[in-house]
């Protein structure tokens, strides 16, 4: 089928593989770019949502330094 040459998906022969449909065509197109978009769309929203190194540790202090005192969140000591 496929693997003799012009018997492809679009080639003009009338037999087994008669070429696809405009129509058919165009929704395959419509929705492989939608897929695409939406993956795209994801890939772009996870960079964004990842913190780089320097983002990540930037409260730990310079490697080889003591870490800085962390605050304390005691409600009991604000009233």
């Amino acid at each position: 089928m496929l693997d003799k040459p012009g018997r492809g998906r679009y080639s003009a022969c009338p037999e087994e593989n008669a070429m696809a449909s405009l129509t058919e065509i165009t929704r395959n197109k419509r929705k492989r770019r939608h897929q695409n978009a939406g993956r795209d769309r994801k890939r772009k929203m996870s960079q964004a949502s990842t913190a780089s190194y320097d983002e990540l540790f930037a409260g730990c202090g310079a490697p080889g330094e003591a870490a800085p005192k962390a605050k304390s969140n005691d409600s009991s000591k604000s009233s």
